[in-house]
């Protein structure tokens, strides 16, 4: 991919993920991947026409022909199906699912299958067992991270589209349990409260304090592919995500010693994404039509699109999954260099693939917690 296409993509991302922020500004914890959300209805596209295929071209600038082009899916490749680097767990799985006594139109199992190196299978939705089936699969494909996935299946369903990412990287600099401190995190509102913090006093590491409204931190993997960035607020207020920014640390900044003081945290994140979808456009899906055309000569409309998400950060790194389920019916000591870098404020994390330069999972943490 040339990189205004790239660019184009992160956008998108960082306006996607925004969104979901904002819907839920009262999480301590939001974490999701917008490259889940933009695969799954990548497969879903292939089978649209008319205004439904349109509005979520505008959304996800797919290519009108071909819906993700051969450059975009060589790209995603070299993200999550690299077997030269050892030093990563990272994958990505599509599903889908259709019912047994609805027709599904063979050349769109064809595209799942061959395109999206993803699987097609026939089921009953009315059978419990198949519930149990389909949180396997998830489960399976997220490491056990996220189990139970869904809950109920509607019998009248004609298909399920399901989109996994997963990602598990140790760091290249590990923190030392023995080393933890029950430190002050400072909320939004300048409240504090006890928090364990992961203390690394010589970690080589890449910082920008020179923003206006944010101190960046980017904290590197055994593979050399990847980055975990930290955007925190100044004030502890978290305001639009600077997508450049990000991007620029993760690749182009030097390496230094800087003493380093990171909040452990884990957490699941849930979200219905149908009213988001709607808000940024998205509509005519919801309806029942025959805009799905590709897929079934029925009338079709999608009614739940659930998005799942898990990250754990430790002494050893960063484990993170997502599933994307639609169903059609800091503060700084001084800016003095070689320093401590205290995240003790409302931030954002990114997980940054740096070859392509691709953020696959995005965050913001108001308080951290691991439970």
């Amino acid at each position: 991919m040339d990189k205004d296409d790239v660019k184009k993509m992160n956008h998108t991302f960082s306006k996607l993920f925004e969104a979901i922020s904002d819907t839920n500004q009262d999480a301590p914890i939001v974490i999701s991947s917008p490259l889940s959300i933009f695969a799954c209805f990548a497969m879903l596209a292939e089978g649209l026409s008319g205004t439904s295929f349109k509005e979520l071209h505008k959304l996800f600038d797919y290519d009108k022909d071909e819906v993700l082009d051969k450059e975009t899916l060589e790209c995603f490749d070299k993200v999550f199906r690299n077997k030269e680097d050892q030093d990563v767990q990272v994958s990505i799985g599509n599903w889908l699912y259709t019912n047994k006594n609805i027709k599904i139109k063979p050349e769109y199992i064809s595209v799942v299958k061959e395109k999206y190196k993803g699987e097609a299978e026939s089921v009953d939705f009315s059978d419990p067992k198949t519930i149990k089936t389909i949180n396997d699969k998830i489960a399976q494909s997220t490491n056990d991270t996220v189990k139970k996935a869904i809950s109920e299946l509607s019998p009248y369903s004609f298909a399920i589209l399901i989109n996994t990412v997963y990602f598990k990287a140790e760091w290249r600099d590990k923190f030392n349990k023995e080393d933890n401190q029950e430190l002050d995190f400072i909320k939004y509102n300048d409240e504090k409260e006890k928090c364990t913090f992961m203390i690394n006093k010589n970690m080589m590491c890449a910082c920008d304090f020179s923003h206006d409204k944010y101190h960046y931190l980017a904290l590197s993997y055994k593979s050399p592919r990847f980055k975990f960035v930290i955007e925190m607020a100044k004030d502890g207020q978290l305001d639009e995500i600077e997508t450049k920014h990000v991007l620029k640390i993760a690749r182009e900044t030097k390496e230094k010693s800087i003493e380093v003081y990171l909040p452990k945290f884990k957490g699941m994140f849930t979200t219905d994404l149908v009213e988001i979808l709607k808000d940024l456009g998205v509509k005519k899906i919801f309806a029942a039509s025959k805009e799905f055309n590709k897929i079934t000569d029925h009338q079709m409309s999608l009614a739940t699109i659930i998005h799942n998400a898990f990250i754990q950060v430790d002494e050893d790194g960063v484990e993170a999954s997502m599933f994307t389920f639609a169903d059609a019916v800091g503060t700084i000591s001084s800016g003095v260099e070689n320093t401590k870098f205290i995240v003790n404020r409302p931030f954002y994390f990114h997980v940054v693939e740096t070859v392509e330069n691709l953020i696959l999972f995005s965050g913001f943490v108001e308080m951290p917690s691991f439970f």
